[in-house]
């Protein structure tokens, strides 16, 4: 009977003794060696038991990535130490006050007319190249400005260092709002 290991990611069954899937390149080192018979018991019982999404979070840029993975799909970067976690944060989103644009933030982002949301941002010219940084924590949510020209304000007020926010809380990007009235070149959202 044929022996293999089955890639986690592609699902391709690979020779007993390779460390890496033939196919994705997903590392194999954790994998059982199985054949025909144990793997369809295997799939059966499998099915029974709810499995909780597994994440690799890249230390350099944020990003989540598949369990089995070595390199960062976003940005190349070994993640061959990282242990998988449960995926359990919160997602949040960011949704622009014109309801032009709603952004999913289930991580790390730096938005700016040069980075994430650059393509809603280019005519927002009180918004800065490399503005702030949101980033989800848990179940909790900061935003952070990053020296910009013009700030960043949450509910109207102007923040200094990571600052913790709330759904419902808006964020001024490169304005404030000055006698009930929001500055045109700068960008307004609300967080989901």
């Amino acid at each position: 009977m044929n022996k293999f290991k089955i890639c986690p990611e592609c699902g391709t069954k690979n020779p007993p003794d390779v460390s890496d899937c033939i196919n994705c390149d997903c590392d194999l080192m954790s994998v059982e060696i199985t054949d025909e018979n144990l793997n369809a018991a295997k799939k059966v019982s499998a099915e029974k038991i709810p499995q909780n999404s597994l994440v690799k979070i890249c230390s350099e840029c944020g990003a989540k990535n598949p369990p089995n993975v070595r390199k960062c799909a976003n940005c190349g970067e070994d993640i061959s130490d990282i242990l998988a976690t449960a995926d359990t944060a919160e997602k949040f989103k960011l949704k622009s006050l014109d309801g032009a644009i709603t952004f999913d933030i289930d991580g790390e982002i730096i938005i700016g007319r040069e980075h994430a949301l650059k393509e809603y941002l280019a005519e927002k010219i009180f918004v800065s190249r490399r503005h702030c940084r949101f980033s989800v924590e848990g179940d909790e949510i900061f935003v952070e400005d990053l020296n910009s020209a013009n700030s960043t304000y949450v509910n109207n007020k102007k923040i200094f260092g990571k600052t913790k926010i709330y759904s419902g809380d808006e964020i001024g990007v490169g304005g404030a709002v000055f006698n009930g009235t929001r500055q045109d070149k700068a960008a307004y959202f609300v967080v989901c």
